[in-house]
C-alpha cells in the first residue's frame, strides 16, 4: 500500500509542478488520479481500498503511521491546489472549505475514473463516449464549477 501511495504521490506532485494556476494544479492532480487508475489498476485498487486509521491505535506500528501520512500527503496536495488557486483568482472562493472541496471533488473524480476504466462499453452504447471523452466531460464540468467568475 505505501509503494503504491508513493507511486501516486509521485504523480500528484508532478501535476501540482506543471500547473500554472491553481485550477489547472487540481485538474493535473484528477486527471494523473485517473491515469492512475487506468495505468496501474492493480496499485489503485490497493490504495482505494485500504484506509489506515482505523487500524491507528494511539501507539500504532511505524508502518501504520507512515500509511496515514501518506494519505494525508496525497490530500494535502489536493488542497494546496484548491487554496493556490484562491490566491491565484482561477478557483472561486465561495464554495467551501479547501479540504471539504478536496474530498468532494475526489469522490467526483474516483466515479470518472472508474466508468473510464470499467464501463467502457456502457459508454460507446449509451453515451456514444470514450472513456477519455468521457474523462474529458467531466474534468470541464468540474473545472466550469471550480472556476472564479462563474
Amino acid at each position: 500500500v505505501l509503494r503504491a501511495h508513493t507511486r501516486l504521490l509521485t504523480r500528484f506532485e508532478a501535476a501540482v509542478a506543471a500547473g500554472k494556476t491553481g485550477l489547472d494544479q487540481i485538474e493535473n492532480i484528477g486527471r494523473a488520479y485517473a491515469a492512475f487508475h487506468l495505468e496501474e489498476p492493480d496499485a489503485f485498487q490497493v490504495c482505494t481500498a485500504f484506509d489506515a486509521r482505523p487500524a491507528l491505535p494511539a501507539d500504532g506500528d511505524d508502518l501504520t503511521r507512515r500509511l496515514v501520512e501518506s494519505e494525508s500527503r496525497l490530500h494535502g496536495l489536493c488542497v494546496q491546489a484548491l487554496e493556490n488557486g484562491r490566491r491565484d483568482g482561477s478557483i472561486r472562493t465561495d464554495i467551501g472549505q479547501a479540504a471539504v472541496l478536496g474530498m468532494v471533488l475526489w469522490g467526483c473524480v474516483h466515479g470518472l475514473a472508474q466508468l473510464a476504466a470499467t464501463r467502457g462499453d456502457v459508454l460507446r452504447l449509451e453515451a456514444g463516449l470514450t472513456p477519455a471523452a468521457c474523462l474529458d466531460a467531466g474534468f470541464a464540468l468540474l473545472r466550469t464549477a471550480l472556476r472564479s467568475g462563474s
